[in-house]
């Protein structure tokens, strides 16, 4: 994974699992390669995924990996977290 996200130029994240098993499926289907070959078969993978900044598809629809926030619950006015959708704490600390 270092490797892969040194290479690549990206941080931890789902890309560098999809980059490792795109690397593993190519060694099972044309078996080993140099490291030489295999930074040549990754970096011309990474070209064509949305992810990658360099490609215009990518850069004209966004992030792929940065899902939206979530909304915010808002609390009642008691800041009761139940109604908010969470757990309900008791005063011990422990969800009720």
């Amino acid at each position: 994974g270092q490797q892969i996200m040194a290479l690549l130029g990206i941080r931890p994240g789902p890309v560098v699992g999809r980059a490792y098993r795109f690397l593993l499926e190519e060694r099972m289907e044309k078996g080993p390669s140099s490291e030489a070959e295999a930074a040549d078969l990754l970096r011309s993978w990474w070209a064509s995924q949305p992810e990658n900044p360099d490609n215009s598809a990518a850069a004209a629809a966004g992030d792929a990996d940065t899902p939206a926030a979530p909304a915010e619950p808002s609390a009642d006015s008691s800041g009761n977290a139940a109604a908010r959708g969470g757990a309900k704490m008791e005063s011990d600390g422990n969800p009720s």
